[in-house]
């Protein structure tokens, strides 16, 4: 089995050679890692030190396009679900207020993706082979959260390891500020929950104007029925707009439903396609292997009697 470890980079030449130092060279049950690294367009020379360090596989961007571009270029250039859980309460550099924004956008992740991932903002990931085909990032801004919430409505098996995290060398280039991190989170875990379920989504929404509607509608109905309706009349306008407008949420939803459909048959397509594409590759690979080693093999037998002749 071989094992591929995925780093993002952008401006990472000071501290990514001490991440690559902190990597294993060998596993129990895997013959061979690789390395890989996703150049997000910097301006230092984090290629130079790839390379110098002894990096197998660079995959580069002209410019910088976010660290879920990166993550996705990872996937369709090489390639259940394994999560690194940090001890967030034992981190010394998150703050108190980081630490509870850490639980609760976990919890939240969990709720949306039907999963017990207990640090799903942790970038430290590992996909198995299949895994890896089926998924599909979508937002621009990080695929952390994404991914999990896809991997659990698409019945994947999701666990989590704990591992252990160095000490904070330099801010996160995601986010400025917390509360622009939480807004950009939730947007991100709300549009993703709605994609995969968007009925259940568009049904929760639509079931307020429909209820408060009914309510009033049945408060016009009560002062019909005892001969006081002629100062209610907006009362019947108000009830007849809100539901009409938990009406077209609700076909909205419908409608979101059958494309979901349709975007699962083309998922499909994607993943057939991607395996055909990889198992073609890993084939070439394999022959080309098998060339070269009969190639030294009759190279060898065929200079033995060449080599007696001239000894001869």
């Amino acid at each position: 089995m071989k094992l591929l470890i995925q780093i993002p980079c952008y401006n990472e030449a000071e501290t990514l050679e001490i991440a690559l130092n902190d990597l294993p060279r060998t596993l129990q049950g895997i013959e061979e890692i690789e390395y890989l690294i996703i150049n997000d367009g910097s301006r230092d020379n984090t290629v130079e030190v790839a390379r110098r360090w002894g990096v197998h596989h660079v995959v580069s961007f002209k410019q910088n396009k976010g660290l879920a571009k990166g993550f996705m270029a990872g996937l369709d250039g090489r390639a259940d679900m394994v999560t690194g859980a940090r001890s967030i309460d034992q981190t010394a550099h998150f703050s108190l207020l980081k630490k509870k924004l850490q639980h609760f956008g976990s919890w939240v992740v969990r709720r949306a993706s039907n999963t017990d991932s207990p640090d799903a903002p942790s970038g430290f990931r590992a996909f198995s082979r299949d895994a890896a085909m089926r998924i599909n990032v979508v937002n621009d801004y990080t695929y952390t959260l994404e991914t999990i919430v896809q991997a659990g409505r698409e019945k994947m098996a999701v666990t989590s390891v704990p591992v252990r995290t160095n000490a904070e060398l330099r801010p996160s280039r995601l986010f400025n500020s917390i509360w622009g991190y939480v807004k950009k989170s939730m947007l991100t875990i709300l549009r993703a929950y709605m994609m995969y379920k968007p009925l259940k989504s568009f049904t929760f929404l639509a079931a307020m104007p429909i209820t408060v509607g009914m309510l009033i509608g049945f408060r016009f109905l009560y002062y019909m029925a005892v001969g006081k309706s002629g100062g209610h009349v907006q009362s019947l306008i108000l009830a007849c707009t809100l539901i009409i407008i938990g009406f077209l949420t609700l076909m909205i939803g419908l409608m979101a439903d059958v494309i979901a459909a349709n975007r699962k048959l083309l998922q499909d397509t994607q993943y057939h396609t991607r395996k055909t594409e990889y198992d073609a590759l890993y084939m070439q690979q394999k022959l080309e292997k098998e060339t070269v080693r009969t190639y030294r093999v009759l190279g060898k037998d065929e200079a033995r009697p060449w080599q007696e002749v001239e000894e001869g």
